[in-house]
Parts: structure tokens; C-alpha cells; sequence
């Protein structure tokens, strides 16, 4: 009967687990489409922001200020848009390089204790006393 207990009780939590793993996924889509939704507004934003300065220049060609400023804030637009992505790719790889440097400091520590214990045995059971 204990086994069984236990059985039921590994599949309780199990089922948790997969209820909580459910819901943090839909946590994680509903943030993405939030973020991806404020990158949309961020964009129109400057775009609307940009048909606004050229028509401004237009009724003032003249005005080297307005022409200055729509060369900034386009490149800020583009700094913006690049960063975005360079970020992403950035992380993507960040977190790529920690997993593989956790994995190799992981084997390095297993094979030192193996040696460690290659050692103990050898002088306990093989050295001469």
C-alpha cells in the first residue's frame, strides 16, 4: 500500500508541476505579445513622429533646425530598431555560452572527484604499507 501511496502522490505533483508549467507559459506568451504589441506602438510612433517633421520641413525648407532634428531622430529610430534585435541575438548567445561553461565546469568537477576517488581507493587498498 505504500508504494502505491507513493505513486499517487508522484503523480499529484507531477500534474502540479504541469498545471504551473501551463501557466507560466501562457504568462510568457501573454508578455511577449505585450512586448511585441509596445514595439508596434514604438514604431508607428516614430513614423508618425517622422510624416510630421517632413511636413513641417516642407512648409519650411529653409529651416536647417528641422532638418538637424529629423536626421537625429531618425537615427535614434535606427539605433532603437537595431538595438532591439542586437539585444535578443546577444542574449540568445549569452545564455547559450553560460549553459555550455556550467556543462564543462560540471564534467571538470566530476572527473576531480573521480580522480580524488581513483586515489583514495589506490592508496587504501594498493599501496604498500
Amino acid at each position: 500500500m505504500r508504494t502505491g501511496d507513493r505513486l499517487k502522490t508522484a503523480n499529484e505533483i507531477a500534474h502540479e508541476t504541469e498545471q504551473i508549467g501551463h501557466g507560466v507559459m501562457a504568462d510568457l506568451t501573454t508578455q511577449r505579445e505585450t512586448l511585441l504589441r509596445t514595439q508596434d506602438k514604438v514604431k508607428l510612433a516614430f513614423q508618425n513622429l517622422f510624416e510630421s517633421i517632413s511636413e513641417s520641413f516642407q512648409l519650411n525648407e529653409g529651416n536647417e533646425n528641422i532638418k538637424a532634428g529629423s536626421k537625429t531622430l531618425r537615427l535614434m529610430y535606427n539605433r532603437y530598431d537595431s538595438t532591439f534585435e542586437d539585444n535578443t541575438k546577444k542574449e540568445i548567445f549569452i545564455s547559450y555560452f553560460r549553459l555550455i561553461l556550467n556543462k564543462v565546469l560540471l564534467v571538470t568537477i566530476i572527473i576531480v572527484e573521480l580522480g580524488i576517488l581513483g586515489l583514495v581507493i589506490y592508496l587504501k587498498f594498493f599501496s604498500k604499507k
